[in-house]
């Protein structure tokens, strides 16, 4: 399935927050690159730098899906966590379709650094609808499928 609940697509309501979570970071990103990865190398021209900040994206991100992995799971023991997650999520959104996202996202505020704001803002009303609003985090998923019926 191309679009629907996270445990069988490649694409869910949380692509949307991996976008807008990749424009938020990637000044972070960019900073850490520069910072740890980079330090002690020779000055790269920009093009190189690209690929640094890039290669910190997706190690940021494949860090939150193993977290999320962790929680999906049950391994926190903490019942609430694991339900709140529904279920774990399809290895293909997991693996290839959230991260290609999240860089997507990194690219753009790279490139579009006044998103940056709006794309942070955007990301923690998301996150904070999610967590403390609805009661699990396929919810809005949930009611997006029963209008699409």
């Amino acid at each position: 399935m191309l679009f629907g609940p996270k445990t069988v697509s490649w694409f869910d309501i949380w692509s949307l927050e991996h976008f807008f979570s990749g424009i938020a970071i990637s000044s972070l990103c960019a900073f850490l690159a520069d910072k740890v990865l980079l330090k002690g190398l020779p000055e790269l021209p920009a093009a190189g730098k690209k690929r640094f900040y890039f290669l910190t994206i997706l190690i940021v991100e494949y860090i939150w899906e193993g977290i999320e992995f962790y929680m999906e799971t049950g391994y926190t023991h903490v019942h609430a966590i694991t339900y709140w997650s529904q279920g774990i999520e399809f290895w293909g959104n997991r693996l290839i379709t959230d991260p290609l996202i999240t860089v997507a996202g990194g690219m753009i505020g790279l490139h579009r650094r006044s998103l940056i704001l709006p794309a942070r803002i955007l990301s923690l009303a998301f996150l904070f609808t999610h967590v403390f609003v609805f009661p699990h985090c396929m919810y809005l998923q949930d009611l997006i499928d029963r209008v699409g019926r």
